[in-house]
């Protein structure tokens, strides 16, 4: 799931990025005093979503593993709480990431601070971009079914006499190059020079914008394409495909590099206003198309 797989899943990366992936370091600094000016440890273990020991809040009196947490959205952890926001779990699992906290600590004019270096990798941005901005920093996810707005992750929004529990202090995303016994020249040159292949494989990104609020975040999964031919008339076969969670969407189809298509929208899983078909020109065998849909107001999808 981390990886650059241009035969599959990131039909659109150039052929030396296959095997590579993308990580995410970002340094966070954990304010120790705010995080103990907070009532009690009930109110801090809301925070997180978990105990002290490390079990999930929803798993109390029922299973102490945390390798063993539920599929499900796990509905009885507060709704802002940080396990939540960042893993929300059921339809949203198809926004994988490998991630992991390592501890650090500091002097910092003469004092000691500690945090957190965070680190994930991802087979592309977008995975990341939709947990951090989609998920976490979106104060309508998830949606609730009595209409109550969850608001932002509360490990990054809960502020106290002391100032916010946690700080960003430093953050980057760099692409890792694939692994070659012969270095990273090698890595990088072993597919070089221009491609021979006939056919080519599509991918899109899905954005959702509102015209009133550019910095609105909505969900971007659920909607079906199709590839049809340039006049539009006959589909191609095994064309039709679903964005995920993140925007992201793969035609399995092969298409003939040279030829010219159109990508039609078939359906969407909320109002938007219509998107016109999107004729293309399969001009390399890894293609990338963003497509643009306007949200109908009143907004019935998540927004910051």
């Amino acid at each position: 799931m981390v990886y650059v797989h241009t035969e599959g899943g990131q039909p659109e990366e150039p052929r030396w990025a296959d095997g590579g992936t993308y990580m995410v370091n970002m340094k966070i600094a954990q304010n120790r005093a705010a995080f103990s000016s907070l009532p009690d440890d009930g109110t801090r273990d809301t925070v997180i979503g978990r105990l002290k020991d490390g079990t999930r809040l929803d798993l109390k009196g029922a299973n102490d593993d945390p390798h063993e947490e539920p599929s499900d959205v796990p509905e009885l952890l507060p709704p802002n709480a940080h396990v939540r926001k960042a893993g929300p779990r059921g339809q949203h699992d198809d926004t994988e990431i490998f991630r992991r906290g390592l501890p650090y600590a500091d002097v910092v004019n003469g004092r000691v601070e500690v945090g957190l270096h965070f680190c994930s990798f991802q087979a592309t941005a977008a995975q990341f971009d939709t947990v951090f901005n989609d998920w976490m920093l979106n104060q309508l996810f998830p949606q609730r079914p009595d209409g109550s707005i969850p608001g932002i992750d509360a490990l990054m929004s809960t502020a106290t006499a002391h100032g916010p529990l946690v700080e960003v202090r430093h953050a980057g995303i760099f692409f890792v190059p694939p692994y070659d016994q012969d270095g990273l020249a090698a890595a990088l040159t072993a597919a070089a020079g221009p491609s021979r292949r006939r056919t080519g494989r599509l991918a899109i990104n899905k954005v959702v914008v509102s015209p009133g609020n550019p910095g609105k975040r909505f969900e971007r999964g659920g909607f079906t394409f199709e590839v049809r031919d340039s006049a539009g008339k006959t589909t191609v076969p095994n064309s039709q495909f679903t964005t995920q969670t993140n925007g992201r969407g793969v035609c399995q189809a092969d298409l003939t590099v040279g030829e010219t298509y159109q990508l039609v929208e078939v359906s969407t899983p909320r109002p938007v206003e219509p998107t016109e078909p999107i004729i293309f020109s399969m001009d390399k065998p890894n293609k990338h198309l963003r497509v643009e849909n306007r949200i109908v107001e009143p907004n019935p999808g998540y927004t910051v």
